[in-house]
């Protein structure tokens, strides 16, 4: 049934025609009952005729309606007139991003601010279990008075037709005929995932995102094409076109845009609230030659290594955001989280944290446990189901959390998500471990540096170390496993005077890369980040050549280090992207905090101006001026 302007649909009198598309008819409407006006959206005529589909939709409709946010246009109503059905919308003035990005690209300052609305929309809905499915400029709203709206959520799902296969010849959002009169202008849009008819989930909706950024900045669409063959081509193979966007901009934002453009949905930001709070940061310095903070008053080193560091601190720890990329100049941010009261850091002697390769997730020991705090949370949450657990590393996909459990004296791993944890195989004097690939390589104090398959079994030794060459920990494999680095601890020397070691896997050469430093961790920007004491290093390393090449500089000052006599953990982790977590040393552990104090003979007492802190083994020196002490 046809509908006209001056009709009565119920309570609802049709006073305009707001708009035509592939899902229908959009009017203005006046509903009478409650004084005020809505949008009328009709529904497709095969739509209605097809109960099964009527019931499918009712269902999602009452999901849909459960949204409330002020970033959500939201459904008020099912309407069923006559045979004919009807959805009564908030009705949301202003123009669409489509009709603002006609007249030319946004200012970067209020792209970043639409997007920052758009992935609130999606955060609150992803929550719900729903997923847009159709994001596109025409689907967001900008008011009048500066408010963003995304509108039609869930109705791409809501109104396809079932499948029996999920080929692309059928895929309903590419070709079903009831929305056929939106083929093009979706295309562009859409994730390769979609473009392929496979299963849709939020990071799809993350794709969008990034489409939609990248026409607020460029002016014009990410993938484009003469029909829509062209455009799915283009979505499938191809990469946007980043010269088109402004080259002065902070470097994070292309960063952000081919995260949200991997083909693969497993390589994308994984949610919402991850892509928003990256927003977050960039919106504080927008433009590439903007710094907040600096973590050393030292401008020699970003000379030497163009990194730009943002930490977060865990109680006192922090998490610092590398820029691996020369140019534009580097970003500088900081943030904090304190940990509740309640919590403290465990016993020091192993790795305490680690960040997800992702850079997305952060895990640390406190009382005995693991806690794990999405980037896109405000709270950490326990991982249920274990306890006397230690150094923490992640799978390469970041799905699983590798731990080493003291209790049962076992290398183990837990799926992020909880469960039963796994047992790979047993170890008893773990020092450093990484997960590479579909192997698990890890430091054995007693045998050198040891691998084992990921999934499980017995472990077997990748690199021996005699006892007479002394200890090996804090392993990384190097150049496509074609050798590996690692620290060695001379016999009867300190931490600081250990070495880092390369040694070759095709060949057996082992050569020392650096002298008095410790826990090397190699990063993409050609570059070894190392321990010395307290402080983190890097110096540019050649991964052909394994050899420095260059001045070390200092990156990070006042890292915590593992306990005497403990593994030499020093407590940082890096992710992939080149986000950084560390402890600052002093930070309270599970072991507690203490003042050192000085008695004579009649029982004076005089407390020594040092601040309280994991102190161990007090000595006084013969001559009774001076005064040793281990520190934590």
């Amino acid at each position: 049934m046809g509908i006209t302007i001056g009709q009565r649909l119920g309570a609802y009198e049709i006073t305009a025609l707001l708009g035509k598309g592939g899902m229908g008819e959009v009017y203005r409407a006046r509903d009478t009952k409650l004084k005020r006006d809505v949008a009328i959206k009709s529904l497709p005529e095969e739509f209605s005729r097809d109960a099964d589909r009527v019931r499918r939709f009712q269902r999602e409709a009452e999901v849909l309606a459960s949204l409330n946010h002020p970033n959500i246009a939201a459904i008020y109503d099912l309407h069923h007139v006559n045979d004919s059905r009807y959805l009564v919308l908030e009705l949301v003035e202003g123009e669409t991003l489509a009709d603002r990005v006609k007249r030319g690209a946004l200012p970067v300052e209020e792209a970043l601010e639409i997007a920052k609305n758009i992935c609130e929309a999606l955060e609150a809905a992803h929550e719900r279990g729903i997923v847009h499915r159709d994001l596109k400029p025409a689907n967001v709203k900008l008011t009048p008075d500066g408010k963003v709206k995304v509108l039609d959520f869930g109705l791409a799902k809501a109104m396809q037709t079932p499948l029996e296969d999920s080929t692309v010849s059928n895929s309903p959002t590419i070709l079903n005929g009831t929305i056929g009169g939106m083929i093009l202008g979706t295309a562009a849009y859409m994730s390769p995932e979609q473009a392929k008819g496979r299963a849709t989930d939020p990071r799809s909706d993350i794709f969008s995102v990034g489409c939609i950024v990248y026409e607020m900045l460029a002016g014009r669409q990410a993938f484009h094409g003469d029909d829509v063959s062209d455009v799915l081509a283009s979505v499938l193979k191809s990469e946007p076109d980043f010269s088109l966007i402004p080259r002065d901009l902070n470097p994070r934002i292309y960063e952000l845009l081919r995260r949200c453009f991997e083909k693969n949905p497993k390589r994308r930001w994984q949610a919402a609230g991850d892509l928003r709070v990256e927003l977050e940061i960039i919106t504080a310095a927008p433009r590439g030659g903007a710094t907040l903070t600096s973590p050393i008053a030292q401008p020699g080193w970003r000379r030497a290594i163009p990194v730009a560091v943002a930490s977060v601190l865990i109680g006192v720890a922090g998490f610092a955001g590398w820029s691996l990329k020369p140019s534009p100049p580097p970003l500088v941010a900081r943030f904090q989280l304190v940990l509740p009261q309640d919590q403290a850091f465990s016993a020091a002697a192993m790795q305490l944290v680690a960040i997800s390769p992702d850079g997305t997730r952060v895990v640390y020991a406190a009382n005995n446990q693991f806690f794990l705090r999405q980037m896109a949370e405000m709270e950490a949450r326990p991982v249920p189901g274990l306890t006397a657990a230690f150094n923490p590393f992640f799978s390469p996909d970041g799905q699983w959390i590798g731990f080493f459990s003291d209790r049962e004296q076992a290398l183990k791993k837990i799926a992020v998500t909880g469960g039963a944890a796994i047992t790979i195989c047993k170890t008893s004097r773990l020092s450093g471990v990484r997960w590479d690939g579909n192997r698990i390589v890890f430091g054995d104090l007693s045998k050198g540096i040891m691998q084992v398959f990921a999934d499980g079994g017995e472990p077997e030794v990748l690199v021996s170390i005699k006892p007479e060459e002394g200890t090996a920990f804090s392993p990384q494999i190097l150049d496509s496993g074609k050798a590996v680095l690692f620290t060695m601890v001379p016999p009867g020397s300190t931490l600081e005077q250990a070495q880092i070691v390369v040694q070759s896997l095709v060949s057996g050469e082992r050569k020392v890369v650096l002298r008095s430093g410790s826990d090397a961790r190699y990063v993409p920007s050609g570059h070894l980040l190392y321990a010395v004491g307290g402080n983190i290093l890097a110096v540019p390393f050649d991964l052909k050549a394994m050899e420095v090449k260059g001045t070390s500089v200092p990156i990070i000052e006042g890292v915590m280090r593992s306990l005497p006599g403990g593994t030499g953990a020093t407590h940082f982790s890096i992710s992939d992207n080149g986000s950084l977590v560390y402890i600052p040393r002093g930070t309270a552990s599970g072991r507690s905090q203490t003042v050192i104090a000085f008695t004579d003979r009649s029982g004076k007492s005089q407390t020594l101006p040092l601040p309280p802190a994991s102190y161990e083994d007090p000595r006084i020196s013969p001559d009774g001026k001076t005064t040793c002490r281990g520190h934590g």
